[in-house]
């Protein structure tokens, strides 16, 4: 993939530029405070970057930013997505309340989505770069990459089996914990089930059962009123009831009655008598319809049923007979599970095993591989820093094994400087910055050409850099174009002079305005960045020189000179 131009729209000081990529190597020059920065933000932006409100130019509401590419396919990404002709755009938008939004082919994309295609493609290498390489997890991905694809894969699969290992433990974990509990919940409950499951329970039983044993009582005590009334009526076996006493007492008062009533005494009694017989009759029809000592059994049955359900109740905790019905049909579900699970964890602790066994044989592989790759990017890197200047330089690439295995593997990786055969210590605290800017140069040389990026920005990365140091690292820079497209923002005047394509940006009032320059114009940036006079007929001819020194005799290279174009010929 290659940069072809930059549109840039109210991001920092730049109001509205637009910026051709030709060159494999091309360099971004200008004053201090002219607005680089702002061209290194918006590729930060198309790279798939956060956003910050602060890129947003001053008094506007948004700013954007938008690159076109020359690209194949591009992996990870939908069909409608992929280029078109070999051409691809990426656009991004971003607003001074910090919300921005991102487009693929002019359709709108999550950010995430971006990034992880830009990802391979485009790296943005800043004096925060410096920072990043003291990092130990950026030290073993710079040695991941130089073991090339196998390593790369590798690690993957150790990563992936390392968090399905950890996926089993904590289910099993899980899984442990929850028999446990559910063993504890169903001591109490064991018992309950036992004593409920007779008792046949359904929803609002209890109040059901409540409303017969009342209904019971009531017909009891009617049983028990009717019975006391049938006794007063016909006495006992021996006699004496009422009726008996009534028609006594009627055949005596008949016979004290005035016989000249012409049996009117004795047809009332019999009458009395007859009626009194006839309600005891149907008094004892009423009292054979329902037993009182059935009755009572029945109550017995009920009251010892809703006994044995408070008792239930009080033993699992619950406020009524829906609850204990609830807690019930869940003590019996986890005892279900319980049965079902019993031999799960057995196999699931299989199953971690054999998970940990693979995933200690994947690490002490990649502990191997990375081991040849260290060694490997120890040469690779020493032989760039002896063509840097750095002759007495040597970096050493320490592995240092550990005991616990990690989703990244059983060792780390350190950094090691070493003077004049001498081991000083770690890079983080032992190179100065310009020590560092060269390795963070030569790492990326190292690398193999299937870990480049297609396009590599470069934001100052040779500060501290001086006189042969930045020779020599233009050169190696320049030879890096050949593997990527390399962008570089640079203060350094021999490096600059060794770009194919120069671009200036320069302060004009409140704006940036960007340019790209040739002939007497690069000849007049790069004499001040020389001795910061455009005019300094020193700084010109140094200049001059610099650039024939950047395409010398037998290049076949062509080149501005003046106002003349000068080659080999």
């Amino acid at each position: 993939m290659t940069l072809e131009e930059l549109y840039v729209k109210d991001i920092g000081g730049i109001r509205s530029a637009a910026i051709g990529i030709s060159g494999r190597f091309t360099v971004i020059t200008g004053e201090s405070g002219s607005g680089k920065s702002s061209l290194i933000r918006a590729l930060e932006l198309i790279a798939g970057r956060r956003a910050q409100s602060s890129a947003v130019r001053g008094g506007e509401e948004a700013g954007e930013a938008l690159a076109l590419f020359t690209a194949s396919r591009m992996p990870a990404l939908p069909e409608e997505l992929q280029p078109q002709d070999n051409s691809w755009t990426v656009r991004r938008t971003v607003s001074r309340s910090g919300g921005s939004k991102s487009y693929i082919q002019e359709k709108p994309v999550p950010l995430s989505l971006l990034a992880a295609a830009m990802a391979p493609c485009m790296a943005i290498q800043s004096q925060f770069a410096q920072l990043e390489l003291l990092s130990a997890d950026k030290q073993m991905d710079i040695v991941d990459g130089c073991g090339g694809q196998e390593l790369l894969e590798l690690r993957d699969s150790l990563r992936r089996a390392f968090e399905r290992a950890i996926e089993i433990e904590r289910e099993l974990v899980v899984l442990r914990r929850w028999r446990k509990e559910a063993e504890e919940r169903l001591q109490g409950m064991a018992p309950v089930i036992d004593m409920a499951m007779p008792l046949g329970l359904y929803p609002s039983c209890e109040e059901e059962w409540e409303r017969e044993l009342t209904s019971l009582e009531e017909r009891i005590g009617r049983c028990e009123r009717l019975e006391r009334i049938l006794n007063r009526f016909c006495g006992g076996k021996g006699g004496g009831g009422l009726v008996e006493e009534v028609e006594s007492a009627c055949l005596e008062l008949c016979s004290l009655i005035d016989p000249s009533k012409d049996g009117e005494p004795s047809r009332l009694a019999d009458s009395a008598v007859d009626c009194l017989q006839r309600l005891s009759r149907l008094g004892r029809e009423a009292a054979s319809k329902e037993s009182l000592s059935e009755l009572e059994e029945e109550r017995e049955r009920l009251e010892a049923k809703l006994g044995r359900l408070k008792k239930c109740m009080r033993m699992a905790k619950a406020e009524s007979a829906d609850e204990l019905i609830e807690r019930c049909a869940e003590a019996e579900r986890e005892m279900k599970m319980l049965v079902e699970t019993r031999g799960k964890s057995s196999e699931m602790q299989g199953l971690l095993t054999g998970e940990k066994k693979r995933v200690k044989e994947l690490a002490m592989s990649l502990r191997s591989m990375r081991i040849s790759s260290a060694k490997r990017l120890e040469e690779r890197v020493n032989a760039v820093l002896a063509e840097l200047g750095m002759e007495g330089f040597r970096i050493i690439v320490q592995i240092n094994e550990r005991d616990k295995v990690r989703s990244t593997g059983a060792e780390d990786v350190n950094f090691l400087l070493a003077v004049n055969g001498e081991t000083t210590g770690p890079v983080s605290k032992c190179a100065s910055g310009g020590e560092l800017s060269r390795l963070l140069l030569a790492l990326e040389i190292a690398l193999p050409d299937d870990q480049l990026p297609s396009i590599l920005v470069f934001d100052e990365v040779e500060a501290g850099l001086g006189g042969r140091a930045a020779l020599l690292a233009g050169y190696k820079l320049k030879e890096l174009s050949r593997r990527c497209q390399v962008i570089l923002v640079t203060h350094e005047a021999t490096i600059a002079s060794m770009a194919d394509q120069h671009i200036v940006v320069q302060k004009d009032r409140d704006e940036s305005v960007i340019k790209e320059v040739h002939g007497d114009q690069r000849i007049r940036e790069i004499a001040r960045m020389l001795s910061g006079d455009y005019e300094s007929e020193e700084a010109l001819a140094h200049a001059e020189q610099l650039l024939r020194m950047a395409y010398p005799a037998g290049t076949g290279a062509v080149f501005w000179l003046g106002e003349n174009y000068i080659s080999e010929t």
